[in-house]
This record gives structure tokens, C-alpha cells and sequence, in this order.
């Protein structure tokens, strides 16, 4: 909603205000329910197995491999990638 918001009074259809959205919060909404599960090396590799179709398991690899969120995951884009410097520019979510 705050993008929606923020990119109307973008556009000039309407006017500019202080983002509803900012009085937000929502209780609890940081607090982790429980420790994280750590697969182990033997999970890892059966997962693998069970993720055959593409572009899930690429997914899931670069995930697993830089501890991306869902959301930065989904937000890279090909230009995020420098593969001479062999770095990844997380700038979306």
C-alpha cells in the first residue's frame, strides 16, 4: 500500500501527504516464533534431489548459498550480478 501511495502522489493524482502507512504497526510482527531449522549436510543434499524442476532448485541453491529472504531472492535481477568482481548487489525486496 505504501508503494501504491507513494507513487500516485508520484504521478500527480493526488495530493502529497504524509503516508498513511507510516502510522502502521503490526504487534509481534518481528518476533520469531521458534529457533530456525539448520539442515544438515545430508538434508541438504536430498532436497536437492527432490528439486529437479527449474527454476525452483536454482532458486533455492542461490537462497541457501547467500541467506537470501524470499523477497530479496525474487527482487534480483541479471544486472545485480557482477561476475568478474563474483559479487551480488541485493538492492531490492
Amino acid at each position: 500500500m505504501r508503494q501504491v501511495l507513494e507513487y500516485a502522489q508520484l504521478c500527480e493524482l493526488i495530493e502529497l501527504q504524509r503516508n498513511p502507512m507510516d502510522l502502521v504497526r503490526v504487534l509481534g510482527g518481528t518476533i520469531r516464533e521458534g529457533e530456525p531449522r539448520i539442515l544438515t549436510h545430508g538434508e541438504w543434499r536430498r532436497l536437492l534431489l527432490f528439486l529437479v524442476k527449474e527454476p525452483m532448485r536454482t532458486m533455492v541453491i542461490v537462497a541457501f548459498c547467500l541467506g537470501l529472504r524470499r523477497s530479496e531472492l525474487a527482487g534480483l535481477k541479471w544486472s545485480d550480478f557482477d561476475w568478474i568482481k563474483q559479487e551480488v548487489f541485493v538492492q531490492r525486496g
